[in-house]
């Protein structure tokens, strides 16, 4: 479906979740319950910041105003008697070093069995969105045999097929459902990794010049920060959630530290 049409069903849905209490969980009581201060026996919280608009933002004039951020500076907040120390880690380091430091943490972080090996999650405290296929509305007529009648893109069958090249971000999970459809794929001609030093937004600019891949996957709020950066008409877009998973995710706005922590949950 085309960007305002998806955009009107998921306001729509955010509401609908409302009414179903599927809201925001308060915050401040979670983290009261989820954090014992006294666990970590290092004076110093060390919390992963690296620039991932529009959910963190690590410099000027945004700082701190990303959903991210704000879960970051309320745990932050009430674990008052730790110093908090901001670090500018790749994706792929941190998650190593998650595996070793008891005292690193992250917010926001996707939840997957993969992960669950070596990371303690907190309890959910928002819903988002699940990733979902993002491509140029010009090609949209490429993948409508793969839609369902709801409009939901059977992404295992589009991949089969060989028509297009899905772009992904290497070290990124995109939920365990998604993940488990990309793995057969992932040495194949469907499929190009990007590295993970690549920008969101240079896969952006490249997806609307036709190179060198047809689609990507990603959030929709990712897609309308970085079309507005690039001044790319949200209409050269086509997005399409993936059949299979639901249309919120409760557990992707979570904090994490590694699992040798002694945090009572």
């Amino acid at each position: 479906m085309l960007l305002d049409e998806y955009l009107f069903l998921y306001r729509k849905g955010q509401t609908d979740a409302k009414e179903k209490n599927m809201g925001k969980i308060n915050l401040l009581l979670l983290l009261f319950m989820m954090f014992n201060v006294q666990a970590f026996a290092q004076e110093e919280v060390i919390w992963m910041h690296n620039d991932y608009p529009p959910n963190r933002f690590l410099s000027e004039p945004y700082f701190g105003e990303g959903d991210c951020d704000s879960a970051m500076l309320s745990a932050q907040e009430h674990l008052s008697e730790e110093r908090h120390i901001l670090r500018n880690y790749s994706f792929g380091r941190f998650l190593k070093l998650l595996k070793s430091k008891p005292n690193y943490c992250t917010s926001c972080l996707l939840k997957t069995p993969q992960r669950e090996e070596f990371v303690l999650f907190s309890k959910p405290f928002n819903y988002s969105e699940n990733n979902m296929l993002i491509t140029r509305a010009s090609d949209a007529k490429l993948y409508s045999p793969y839609l369902d009648s709801d409009g939901k893109i059977d992404l295992e069958a589009l991949l089969q097929s060989k028509k297009v090249v899905l772009a992904t971000n290497h070290g990124r999970s995109y939920g365990a459902y998604i993940d488990s459809i990309l793995v057969p794929f992932r040495d194949t001609e469907a499929i190009t990794t990007i590295s993970s030093h690549s920008s969101l937004q240079l896969m952006f600019r490249r997806l609307v010049t036709m190179q060198p891949y047809d689609a990507l996957l990603g959030y929709s709020t990712e897609l309308i920060w970085h079309s507005g950066e690039l001044k790319i008409p949200l209409k050269e877009f086509a997005i399409y959630q993936i059949k299979g998973i639901d249309d919120f995710d409760r557990v992707s706005r979570i904090i994490t530290t590694a699992k040798r922590a002694q945090i009572v949950f």
